[in-house]
C-alpha cells in the first residue's frame, strides 16, 4: 500500500502542470480508501436514532432527483410520525448502504435529513429533496449509521424474524455493521440459516431507548 503510494505521489511530482489537480484526485481517493462504517450495536443504533417504526415499503420514486421510498407505518418503536414518512433509498457516499424494495416489510431505524450547504458526496441534494417531500404533507428521513438501519424481515409461520450472520467467535449482525448482543436469541432455521424475532429487537430498540421502562 506505501509502495504503491509512494509511486503515485512520484508520478504526481513529475505531472507538470497536472501537478495540482493530479494530487488533489490522489488525496480525495486515499481518503475515500480509508473511509468507512463503523461497526455499531442495536442498543446504540436505537439510541441515536430519532425515528424507529415497522413499516412497510409501499413505493419507490424519484423526488428532487433523490430515489426515495414512501412506507407505510405498521407499529412505532420509538418516536412520533404524525404525517407520513418516506427515507432516502439510496447511498449519499462510497460506504452507505441505503436502499429499498417495494413491498418488503422492514424494521427501520431513521435520522433527520442533514442540513447540508451543499450536495452529498454522490451528488443528491438532500434539502431539496426533503422540501419536496414536505410540500406533499411527507417527512423525508435517511436511514441511521449510512444505511445500515433498515432491516428485512420475513414472515415465519405467524412471526416475523430477521435473518442473522454469525462465524465462529464473533458476534452475531443483523448486517455487516451492526451487532447483536451475545445472549440474543438467535434460532436456526431447518436450512441452516440464523435468525432472530422482531418481538426481541422491537424489546431491545425499548429498552436501549427508555432504560427506566426496562423489562429485563
Amino acid at each position: 500500500m506505501l509502495a504503491n503510494a509512494a509511486t503515485l505521489v512520484h508520478m504526481c511530482l513529475a505531472s507538470g502542470k497536472w501537478k495540482l489537480r493530479c494530487i488533489t484526485l490522489l488525496l480525495t481517493a486515499v481518503s475515500l480508501a480509508y473511509s468507512k462504517v463503523a461497526t455499531i450495536d442495536l442498543g446504540r443504533l436505537a439510541r441515536l436514532s430519532n425515528l424507529i417504526v415497522v413499516a412497510e415499503v409501499i413505493a419507490i420514486q424519484e423526488v428532487g432527483g433523490v430515489k426515495v421510498a414512501s412506507v407505510k407505518t405498521i407499529s412505532l418503536v420509538k418516536g412520533v410520525a404524525e404525517c407520513p414518512i418516506a427515507f432516502v433509498a439510496e447511498p449519499t457516499w462510497a460506504c452507505d448502504t441505503s436502499a429499498a424494495v417495494v413491498g418488503e416489510r422492514v424494521l427501520l431505524y431513521l435520522s433527520p435529513v442533514p442540513q447540508l450547504k451543499k450536495r452529498t458526496m454522490n451528488g443528491q441534494d438532500l434539502t431539496a429533496a426533503a422540501s419536496a417531500c414536505k410540500l406533499n404533507g411527507v417527512i423525508l428521513y435517511v436511514l441511521s449509521h449510512s444505511g445500515h438501519g433498515r432491516i428485512p424481515l420475513k414472515l415465519s409461520g405467524s412471526k416475523w424474524i430477521a435473518n442473522v450472520r454469525q462465524g465462529p467467535g464473533t458476534a452475531p449482525k443483523l448486517n455487516a455493521n451492526l451487532t447483536l448482543p451475545w445472549s440474543a436469541p438467535i434460532r436456526k432455521a431447518p436450512n441452516g440459516s440464523s435468525f432472530v424475532g422482531l418481538n426481541y429487537l422491537v424489546d431491545r430498540s425499548k429498552v436501549a431507548t427508555y432504560p427506566s421502562k426496562a423489562r429485563r
